[in-house]
């Protein structure tokens, strides 16, 4: 059986754009469909001329007390929820760790998880880096805006995969 031209061309071309289409979509998911959290972090601001204007951001869940047993390089999950510290000015609370687990955990109401890798461990604590802990900074815009100002970042999280959003100063959205 033999295709007509136009069929031939179609799958040449198309087949490429559904494939790059559908990666694009999975890469989005979290920050489309995610359900909204509000970290605290301590921004770091690494001169490095190859990666260009990126702020390193030190989130707080990435410091977790009590992680026994843990190995660097270990898949690690970390449920968090709603916590008690408040954002200055705002009200909103900072999303904290609840637990922490080697395989997918189930959820309750109001928590999410969020997927990570074990950077450190030891003392009975561990350092994890979840993929988000860098913020491209628009062009023309600086961290002298940062100084002295309380950082939080606004992020989206799905199926244990989290996008960051946006960055608050004092509780306003910057820039």
């Amino acid at each position: 059986m033999t295709l007509p031209p136009w069929a031939r061309w179609a799958a040449i071309f198309g087949i490429p754009v559904l494939v790059l289409g559908a990666y694009a979509a999975w890469a989005a998911w979290p920050a489309v469909m995610g359900e909204s959290v509000l970290l605290s972090t301590r921004p770091v601001d690494p001169p490095d001329m190859l990666r260009g204007d990126y702020a390193d951001l030190r989130l707080t869940i990435g410091s977790i007390e009590g992680a026994n047993g843990y190995a660097e390089g270990e898949r690690i999950y970390v449920v968090l929820a709603p916590g008690a510290t408040v954002e200055p000015g705002t009200g909103n609370a900072y999303w904290e760790v609840q637990s922490h687990h080697r395989s997918r955990p189930g959820l309750e109401r109001d928590e999410v998880c969020l997927q990570g890798t074990v950077q450190h461990a030891g003392g009975g604590a561990v350092r994890v880096r979840y993929g988000i802990e860098s913020y491209f900074i628009p062009k023309d815009e600086t961290l002298e805006d940062w100084r002295g100002k309380t950082v939080s970042v606004e992020a989206k999280v799905s199926g244990c995969e989290g996008r960051v959003t946006g960055i608050r100063l004092d509780g306003t959205p910057w820039p």
